[in-house]
């Protein structure tokens, strides 16, 4: 075990995956895998994050009481870009001083029905779910609604019902001072270069 490692044990500090991360010198999404039972890891490297898992207490997803509270799901379209592992980051920093534990997937759209991960959620007790860059179906608001289980959506790939609480980059407005500022400078042919054209902060 590292000195860090070492001390966050005296403390009894929540161990959280960044942290098993820095340990083992991995990615967060590595860790990640393992967690959740992914193949496409290298066995040493898996090796090496399960002992740390071990070491540390560390309490899956899937081995967790049906009855236990305190759980927050993160849910991502994709683990792998620095934007999803920020937010991964901050969000378990976050919940780690809340005592409260962070459930970590990915949902690629198109691989799968509709509500597959909101009926997943049923495998255990959530305390609310955080939708990261992901479309949010009708189907998939009404089901957590009736299971009144709270939702907030960081820049949806969709345009969520008025009612979902989203949290998303202002492009609109900043690309249009970005625009009127080189107007002003006597500009008249802008280009852009923006996201996928199907995310909602593209479309700016």
């Amino acid at each position: 075990m590292t000195p860090s490692g070492q001390a966050r044990a005296r403390r009894g500090a929540r161990i959280t995956l960044a942290s098993i991360a820095a340990e083992a010198g991995v990615s967060l999404p590595t860790v990640s895998k393992v967690v959740n039972g992914r193949a496409d890891v290298a066995p040493q490297t898996r090796a090496r994050v399960e002992q740390l898992l071990l070491h540390y207490n560390y309490v899956r997803p899937g081995r967790r009481t049906a009855r236990r509270a305190g759980l927050i799901d993160l849910i991502f379209n994709q683990l792998d870009s620095p934007w999803a592992i920020e937010i991964l980051r901050g969000v378990e920093d976050y919940f780690s001083e809340q005592r409260r534990g962070v459930v970590v997937s990915a949902v690629r759209h198109g691989s799968a029905r509709p509500t597959s991960w909101t009926s997943a959620l049923a495998s255990h007790d959530t305390d609310g779910v955080i939708l990261v860059t992901s479309e949010l179906t009708t189907e998939q608001w009404t089901q957590l609604h009736k299971q009144s289980i709270p939702l907030v959506v960081i820049d949806p790939a969709n345009l969520p019902a008025p009612e979902v609480p989203s949290v998303g980059a202002t492009n609109w407005a900043g690309g249009m001072a970005a625009t009127e500022h080189l107007l002003d400078l006597g500009h008249r042919r802008i280009g852009v270069i923006s996201g996928p054209e199907d995310w909602l902060c593209s479309r700016a």
